[in-house]
């Protein structure tokens, strides 16, 4: 008879060497870091709590820049509407303009993060997947398109009208233009999907982005004259019927 105590229990074996693995693997991970569990659970926490401040300091900052605009907005505001002292702030901004270009990432990152966990799932499906890019473009310009338009006065007002050479020589920061080039490469897969499945038009992908973007601007620009503008739900409905009245194979607009 074998006296093994883990050999006489079903499955003992089993989850002891299980054990052996996970503690082998802390320990391993603990060699490559040279840090404990608990201090890495310390550096998540305080990175976490970094992060929190970052978005605290953002946000009340597109704020003033909304109330007041660029030139007359003051780190001493950002600092009393994100509840900090104004020293802080520069501990992790430069200054102002470095300020504008993190909300214009932020708000570049959110959006791509809503196209990627609502449009791209289901690109399969090209109506749903338009719409959902029309919600997450909808979305951004209710939430923040008051911003990049102050942001792009800003340009000008800086001696860049943003035109081509202008461009070239005033590059946007590096992390916003590659979330904005990421952003036009899901746009891009989702029309060039929806030709394939035959759900638009034949026509240059890059003309059915016009027509997309194009729509959207002019739909919000005669909705702010009107005094109207809708909500989401609303603005959605109505861009979905003017795109498939447009866009759909055998329709005349």
């Amino acid at each position: 008879m074998n006296d093994d105590s883990e050999n006489s229990i079903p499955g003992a074996r089993g989850r002891h060497s299980r054990g052996q693995i996970n503690i082998q693997a802390d320990m391993t991970s603990e060699t490559k870091t040279g840090m404990t569990r608990r201090e890495r659970e310390k550096q998540a926490y305080r990175e976490r709590e970094r992060q929190a401040h970052i978005d605290e300091i953002l946000t009340a900052a597109e704020a003033s820049f909304l109330e007041h605009g660029f030139h007359n907005a003051t780190m001493e505001d950002i600092a009393r509407r994100a509840d900090f002292a104004v020293g802080s702030i520069y501990t992790f901004f430069k200054n102002k303009e470095d300020l504008v270009n993190n909300v214009l990432l932020r708000i570049a990152n959110l959006r791509l993060k809503d196209v990627e966990e609502n449009v791209m799932p289901v690109i399969n499906k090209p109506w749903d997947a338009i719409r959902a890019l029309t919600c997450a473009w909808y979305s951004e310009h209710i939430n923040h398109g008051d911003f990049i338009r102050i942001s792009r006065a800003m340009r000008m007002s800086a001696g860049h009208g943003g035109g081509i050479d202008d461009i070239k020589n005033n590059p946007p920061p590096e992390d916003i233009r590659r979330a904005v080039d990421k952003y036009h490469e899901y746009v891009m897969r989702v029309f060039d999907n929806a030709k394939r499945l035959r759900a638009v038009k034949e026509m240059p992908t890059h003309n059915l982005m016009l027509v997309f973007d194009g729509i959207a601007h002019a739909y919000v620009f005669h909705k702010r004259a009107s005094g109207n503008v809708p909500n989401v739900q609303t603005a959605v409905s109505d861009l979905l019927e003017i795109y498939r009245t447009i866009l759909t194979p055998g329709k005349e607009c």
